[in-house]
């Protein structure tokens, strides 16, 4: 059972990621520029 709510948060965690990295887009980021400004973000959070 662990292994399996490690892959249901694992998975969440993606599409928040892309959800995110959508709206950047969306408002006129490339997709590198948006890519990176999430990947900054995720790296300031604690673990």
């Amino acid at each position: 059972m662990g292994g399996t709510a490690n892959l249901s948060v694992s998975v969440l965690v993606g599409q928040v990621r892309s959800t995110a990295t959508g709206v950047l887009t969306g408002i006129g980021l490339s997709h590198e520029e948006a890519t990176d400004a999430v990947g900054r973000v995720a790296q300031d959070e604690p673990a």
